[in-house]
């Protein structure tokens, strides 16, 4: 549950645990790492994006500004620009 000033919480019902969580500086998006896929919240406009990629237990993960995140696999290091993913509302 991601409690918000002003606003009522998000709760996400993920079919996994999550693996790691992060937040990005300016604090406007929240990700969230579960086997297979990362979950981000951009908690301004209220909307959710969902990316596959694959993770694991030992996934390195956090963001390295405002909009970009990084994700450590086995396979190398992705970076995520969560400003061009594609959402959807809350």
């Amino acid at each position: 549950m991601i409690g918000r000033v002003g606003r009522a919480a998000v709760r996400l019902e993920l079919a996994t645990p999550i693996q790691w969580i992060a937040v990005s500086p300016d604090l406007r998006y929240v990700a969230a790492s579960v086997t297979g896929e990362v979950v981000v919240l951009d908690l301004r406009a209220d909307k959710l994006a969902t990316l596959a990629i694959e993770t694991s237990g030992d996934t390195s993960f956090q963001f390295l500004d405002a909009s970009s995140l990084a994700v450590g696999t086995g396979a190398g290091l992705a970076v995520v620009h969560v400003d061009d993913m594609s959402y959807e509302p809350l």
